[in-house]
C-alpha cells in the first residue's frame, strides 16, 4: 500500500507509466492514476472496515506521485467516489423479473 492515507501502512509501489496527463508540455513523471485511485479506494474501504477515519496524506500522495496537490485532490475525489457508488440493479429481489440498467 501507499502511504496515502493516515491509516494505512507504507509499502512502496512502483506504477508503470501510462502517459502524461493533462498540458502535454509539462514535464510530470509518468502515473498510472487509475492504479493510484483504485490504491486510495482500498485504504479507505479498509478504514472504514476497521472503524477508522481515513484522511489523505497529501504530502506523502505528492511526494509518491510527483503531482501538485491539486491532481492529488482530484484522485483522492476519485477514490472517494470510487467507494462510494453502488452497482445498479439489474433483477427485482428474487423475483426473476431483468431490468436492464438506464
Amino acid at each position: 500500500m501507499l502511504p496515502y492515507g493516515s491509516s494505512a501502512p507504507y509499502t512502496a509501489v512502483t506504477y508503470a507509466p501510462d502517459g502524461l496527463d493533462g498540458d502535454a508540455s509539462r514535464q510530470n513523471p509518468p502515473v498510472d492514476r487509475s492504479a493510484v485511485v483504485a490504491e486510495l479506494a482500498d485504504q479507505i474501504r479498509d478504514a472504514v472496515h476497521a472503524g477508522e477515519v481515513w484522511r489523505p496524506d497529501y504530502s506523502a500522495l505528492m511526494a509518491a506521485t510527483g503531482r501538485k496537490r491539486s491532481w492529488c485532490e482530484k484522485v483522492v475525489h476519485d477514490a472517494r467516489v470510487a467507494v462510494l457508488e453502488v452497482p445498479a440493479r439489474t433483477d427485482d429481489e428474487g423475483t426473476g423479473v431483468t431490468r436492464s440498467p438506464h
